[in-house]
């Protein structure tokens, strides 16, 4: 795609609505130079379609920051093999509001030790469907 063909320098400029105007398969070829190289301010008004449309390459080269920029919204784009492929501690620096946005079908991608690093008021921002689609073994891990 044309986006992918953009210099990771290019992309270095990014306003948050210009990465919101994104076709979402645009998102989806770019190379985790170009990610890495977005400001994190840039990822502030990213579209769930679009989050979707990541890589679960591309999502765990997204640092910290760039994952807390995201808002709530996209955040419940996020698909199982991308929240597996995400590093804890960006899990960390989500907020309960983002948090809350997590959808079902993002339940698979949390293994034991994310889920148990969850801080008690994003533990309790899970809404009942999400924990319903969690294994016996992640309920446990939200107990400690």
């Amino acid at each position: 795609s044309q986006v992918g063909a953009l210099p990771s320098n290019v992309l270095a400029t990014l306003k948050p609505q210009q990465l919101a105007s994104m076709p979402a398969a645009a998102l989806g070829s770019l190379n985790t130079e170009q990610v890495a190289a977005m400001p994190a301010a840039a990822f502030g008004a990213m579209k769930p379609a679009q989050v979707g449309a990541m890589t679960p390459t591309l999502i765990s080269t997204m640092t910290p920051q760039q994952v807390g920029a995201l808002p709530a919204k996209a955040v419940g784009g996020l698909k199982a093999d991308q929240v597996e492929a995400l590093p804890a501690e960006s899990i960390a620096i989500l907020k309960p509001r983002q948090i809350a946005q997590l959808k079902p079908k993002a339940a698979a991608g949390f293994s034991i030790e994310k889920l148990a690093a969850m801080a008690p008021a994003k533990q309790r921002a899970l809404k009942p469907a999400f924990v319903d689609a969690l294994t016996p073994e992640q309920k446990a891990a939200l107990n400690n």
